[in-house]
C-alpha cells in the first residue's frame, strides 16, 4: 500500500489533521509534523510532545474486515 505524506512544521493533533483528510475524501496517508501542541494518546490520554519526538498518524480504509475495532487496539 502506498501512503501520500502530509507533512507540517506544526499542528495541533496529527490525528485530528488526519480525520480531517479522511472526512475531506482522501482515503489513505500519512501525517507528520515536527511539533504537536495538543496530541493524545490512546483513550483521549493526554501526549506529551517532546521536541525531537515523532509526531505521526497513518490512515487507510480498511477493505473487508472480519475482526471488531476491540480487538484491533
Amino acid at each position: 500500500m502506498k501512503l501520500k505524506k502530509y507533512q507540517f512544521k506544526k499542528v495541533k493533533s496529527t490525528n485530528d489533521v488526519a480525520i480531517k483528510k479522511i472526512k475531506s475524501g482522501i482515503r489513505s496517508g500519512i501525517v507528520l509534523t515536527e511539533t504537536q501542541t495538543k496530541g493524545r494518546g490512546q483513550y483521549g490520554k493526554k501526549w506529551i510532545s517532546y521536541k525531537g519526538n515523532l509526531f505521526v498518524s497513518f490512515f487507510f480504509k480498511l477493505d473487508n474486515l472480519k475482526i471488531s475495532f476491540k480487538q484491533l487496539t
